[in-house]
């Protein structure tokens, strides 16, 4: 009998995700989020509290609720609502005369830069139609490696480099066709997702609306992480002769605290994937630049109704054979790329496994399709056993095996095919619109 162990699939392709993917997704999303963030010091007290500072621009904030010698509460917000903006890229130098913007606009000495951002501005008119080929130039191009390389040329060249080699290529394309370009300078705060540490990102000025963050690693107009920002400058720099923004640099760096996340506000969704595929997944607010593609898109609901909080979904299209792609999900929500020929969806948590063949279309409409964990959508195994190993038969001679969750129960969702599937001794068929136990 042929044995496929689906755990071991999707261990595989878990660290796949950290992997450089042949193409991965370019997501749209839109909602809101909204952190509150708790300090206290690891020992003694904090001092110097005025390092702790309010700051807002379009995209997200930054409010200081609390700042004692034992405590400081911070909430920060990021907005990803769809934003749109009309100014032609040829008409950027109206930006000259705004003194707001004239420390930011130093054009880059390099030919190499120059000659390279007349090529990313062919055919395009707008400056967010530009800025959005910036990003998507430099997320291609560089790979993250930690590097004392970070100046612009250096760092095209390299291929390689660390955030601030990240925010120096992406300013100096911007400022080399007159858009206000600055990096910002932020503390990404401990926690078990991702790394702890000073981080640099971007913004950049549009007529009418001010700063809009961008993070040139990820496309995001916020990292997809909480932090402090505590200032800005002309470029990022290993070290810097703008005396307040290194002594906040040292400061946040050498801060011992403990940090405690409250997460107020999380309605962020995946809407929409762009026909721009990335080296790696890159995610950004619906900006009118990129044509959307065919997918299959919906929410994955628990066996509660709410949607679930599983972190990844795969898919694999046929006409790919074994290419799989991943998607993170967001509040439940996800968006997966279909062709002509279709293919397949899984998701696989303890007590939670989907299997959808999805049938291919030549459309530019998104499809939707929720998956429910009920007794409506799914098949309920109750074995009454935490932690035990359930086969579900997908052919006569080949199963999966999967494990059912603390309570003994395993929901799968899949397909309501006429033949139906065996899980461990008992047959299930789709019948009247549920899935029922035949045998």
């Amino acid at each position: 009998m042929r044995r496929l162990f689906v755990k071991a699939f999707f261990m595989a392709n878990a660290l796949a995700l950290f992997a450089p993917l042949a193409m991965a997704e370019n997501s749209v999303v839109q909602g809101e989020e909204v952190w509150q963030i708790i300090l206290t010091p690891v020992a003694g007290v904090f001092k110097d509290l005025e390092y702790f500072k309010d700051y807002s621009n379009e995209s997200n904030s930054q409010r200081i609720l609390e700042a004692t010698p034992k405590r400081v509460v911070l909430e920060r917000k990021v907005n990803y609502a769809p934003f749109h903006h009309t100014l032609a890229l040829a008409d950027t130098g109206i930006y000259a005369s705004n003194p707001e913007c004239t420390p930011y606009l130093d054009k880059p000495i390099s030919e190499i830069l120059l000659a390279r951002a007349e090529v990313l501005a062919q055919g395009l008119s707008t400056q967010v139609e530009y800025v959005d080929a910036a990003m998507y130039e430099v997320r291609n191009r560089l790979e993250w490696r930690s590097s004392p390389v970070v100046e612009a040329e250096e760092v095209y060249k390299a291929g390689y480099t660390m955030c601030g080699g990240f925010a120096n290529l992406a300013v100096a394309f911007l400022r080399a066709k007159g858009i206000p370009a600055r990096v910002d300078h932020v503390l990404t705060l401990r926690h078990p997702s991702w790394d702890a540490g000073s981080h640099a990102e971007v913004e950049v000025y549009y007529q009418g609306l001010g700063w809009v963050s961008y993070d040139p690693q990820f496309h995001e107009h916020h990292g997809p992480f909480p932090r402090i920002y505590y200032g800005h400058g002309k470029e990022s720099a290993i070290w810097s002769d703008n005396k307040a923004l290194w002594n906040a640099f040292l400061y946040f760096n050498l801060l011992r605290y403990n940090v405690q996340y409250r997460q107020v506000k999380n309605d962020v969704r995946l809407v929409a994937l762009r026909d721009k595929p990335t080296k790696s997944d890159f995610v950004s607010r619906e900006d009118g630049t990129g044509s959307r593609i065919p997918t299959l898109g919906g929410t994955v609901y628990d066996g509660k109704g709410k949607p679930t909080q599983s972190q990844y979904i795969f898919s694999t299209l046929e006409s790919s054979g074994d290419s799989y792609n991943s998607s993170e999900l967001r509040n439940g929500s996800f968006i997966i790329k279909n062709d002509a020929d279709g293919g397949e969806l899984y998701l696989n948590e303890k007590g939670f496994v989907v299997k959808y063949d999805f049938p291919g279309f030549q459309t530019e409409a998104v499809i939707k399709h929720d998956i429910r964990f009920d007794e409506t959508d799914s098949i309920i195994v109750k074995t009454g056993k935490p932690d035990s190993t359930v086969k579900w038969y997908n052919t006569p001679d080949t199963y999966y095996e999967f494990t059912t969750d603390s309570a003994g129960i395993l929901r799968l969702h899949v397909n309501p095919v006429a033949g139906g599937y065996r899980v461990d001794d008992a047959t299930y068929k789709f019948q009247d619109g549920k899935w029922k136990k035949t045998s």
